[in-house]
C-alpha cells in the first residue's frame, strides 16, 4: 500500500480472482484496499461484488438477514405479512 498514490481506497481487479475480499473499516487506514473478481460475461455480478466489498471498507460487516441496521437517515416502508406498506420504520435492512 505504501507504494501506491495517494488514495481513499484502492480496488485491485482480477480477472482471475473469483469473488471479493475486502477489510472491515478499512477506509481511512492504512487498509483501505478491496479486491473483486472481473466478470465480463456478468456485469451485475461484478457490480454487486464490487459494492459489497466498498460496503466492508466503511464498515458494514456480515450480518444475519434478519438482523437490522438502523439508519436514522434513511426511511424504509416495513411491509406487512399482506404485502402493504405500514410506514416508514428508519431502518435499513442489510441481507
Amino acid at each position: 500500500m505504501s507504494k501506491l498514490p495517494r488514495h481513499d481506497f484502492a480496488a485491485l481487479i482480477s480477472y482471475r480472482y473469483a469473488g471479493g475480499l475486502a477489510f472491515v473499516s478499512g477506509m481511512c487506514t492504512s487498509k483501505a484496499v478491496m479486491l473483486c473478481g472481473f466478470y465480463p460475461h456478468n456485469p451485475p455480478a461484478m457490480g454487486s461484488i464490487f459494492f459489497h466489498e466498498v460496503a466492508h471498507l466503511i464498515g458494514v460487516p456480515h450480518r444475519n438477514a434478519t438482523e437490522t441496521i438502523d439508519v436514522p437517515n434513511c426511511y424504509c416502508n416495513e411491509i406487512s405479512a399482506d404485502k402493504k406498506p405500514t410506514g416508514p420504520t428508519g431502518c435499513l435492512k442489510i441481507p
